[in-house]
């Protein structure tokens, strides 16, 4: 059997497909960014399992990521609700819906798509 580092995506791969769901879950929430540990689910686990190495290493290396968050201006003309988000861990999160943003024009950068 070939040897990988611990720690590294092949490792974390071998732990999912080899071990147990709680026990990987325990792996996985010291692998990835610290502000992402709610992320950590036994469906993430699920998907592991069924993803290559190459899509289980980007998976990865964008939960090691701090999340990012777009913020905007807000419109006299946006029309928002108050929501709730439940969460894989049924915690639920209180967010402002966006509806309507009052836009009039494009405002998606055509790069980007």
């Amino acid at each position: 059997m070939n040897t990988v580092d611990p720690w590294s995506v092949e490792w974390i791969k071998r732990v999912a497909d080899e071990g147990d769901t709680k026990q990987t879950l325990q792996h996985l929430q010291s692998f990835i960014h610290e502000i992402r540990t709610t992320e950590v689910t036994p469906e993430l686990v699920q998907q592991i399992r069924q993803l290559s190495l190459d899509e289980v290493s980007l998976s990865l290396r964008e939960l090691q990521k701090k999340p990012r968050f777009i913020t905007r201006k807000r419109s006299p003309n946006s029309l928002e609700i108050k929501a709730e988000i439940l969460l894989g861990d049924a915690s639920i999160v209180p967010v402002l819906a966006l509806l309507d943003s009052g836009c009039s024009t494009s405002a998606i950068d055509e790069e980007f798509i």
